[in-house]
């Protein structure tokens, strides 16, 4: 990644269910698809945590050597921040008993506020703790149905793509690509 600010930031679930799909990998790591990706170095952090793990956490490596090749350094929170992300990781693991989990969301969404960036995130209540702290985040599929959306993919290739995700053990039941559903779902969320 360049000396730029990241357009969009990866969680660690987000890379692991990408790492799942060599179709949407080739799709969004393809040219003009995502401008300046990134993602938060505490998501490479818990991505060697969960593959050094026995046995590892499945696709934990393969999104790890995705993220390093094609997201580069990790962007860091700066100093000040640091409260902002352990307070934002406490409201996002209310009721779930792994606060721990939940540190890589928190430092994307502090960055992304900071740096006008949208967070990409399979985890719901982060997108949820991101509206209310005013950052656009949007899940894979929430991505997938807005570029279906504006032209840059078919319906058939996005069908083809969620279908890798099922078939790869990341993906979801009963999943539509229409914005009407992904929004009232909470697949996008831009406040």
């Amino acid at each position: 990644m360049t000396s730029q600010q990241p357009v969009s930031l990866w969680d660690t679930a987000s890379l692991m269910t990408l790492a799942s799909s060599g179709r949407a990998i080739a799709y969004l790591r393809g040219p003009g698809v995502l401008h300046r990706p990134g993602w938060g170095s505490v998501v490479r952090q818990e991505l060697r945590r969960l593959n050094g793990r026995r046995p590892p956490v499945q696709r934990a490596l393969q999104a790890h050597q995705l993220a390093i090749a094609w997201l580069g350094a990790p962007v860091e929170e700066l100093p000040h921040e640091s409260d902002d992300v352990m307070d934002l990781r406490d409201r996002i693991a209310v009721g779930t008993g792994h606060p721990d989990e939940h540190l890589g969301e928190a430092q994307s969404i502090v960055i992304a506020k900071r740096t006008g960036s949208i967070l990409v995130s399979e985890d719901g209540g982060a997108r949820e703790e991101a509206e209310a702290e005013k950052v656009r985040s949007v899940s894979l599929y929430g991505l997938l149905g807005l570029h279906v959306a504006q032209g840059k993919l078919t319906g058939e290739e996005a069908d083809a793509i969620v279908a890798d995700l099922a078939a790869g053990g990341r993906g979801l039941a009963g999943v539509q690509l229409s914005l009407a559903w992904l929004s009232a779902e909470g697949h996008i969320r831009l406040p």
